[in-house]
């Protein structure tokens, strides 16, 4: 979504050409990806925890880090790939906000008010 937006917005003449449905599948595919390697991720770093008792999880949802205190197994390599994967996972988010700043860096360089206030409504009201 940031890519079509920093496409439309920066390079108008453009979108049609680059912005085809294979593109978007790839998009659209890339994200569920990376988002299904997450979570396989998360499950797999879960299962290998040995637990030596019954434990009570006092949360509404079971996340990694909460299992953590009860496991009696080593965790210091669970930590580590837990903290690499969500390294990764936050520069992948980092991405589209240089797009989103180069989005407003356009916009602001239009030198119709007209013009920068409609890029601006078209940008805020696709949210």
């Amino acid at each position: 979504m940031a890519y079509d937006r920093y496409t439309a917005v920066c390079h108008p003449l453009l979108y049609g050409p680059v912005m085809r449905t294979e593109l978007c599948a790839r998009l659209v595919l890339a994200s569920w990806g990376v988002a299904s390697l997450n979570a396989t991720i998360i499950v797999l770093l879960a299962v290998n925890l040995d637990f030596c008792e019954a434990q009570t999880i006092h949360h509404y949802t079971c996340e990694l880090p909460a299992l953590f205190p009860l496991s009696c197994s080593d965790i210091s390599v669970t930590v580590d790939i837990l903290l690499c994967a969500r390294l990764l996972h936050g520069l992948g988010t980092l991405i589209p906000i240089f797009s989103y700043v180069r989005i407003v860096s356009t916009i602001l360089s239009i030198s119709f008010t007209t013009g920068r206030s409609k890029a601006f409504s078209t940008c805020l009201f696709s949210f």
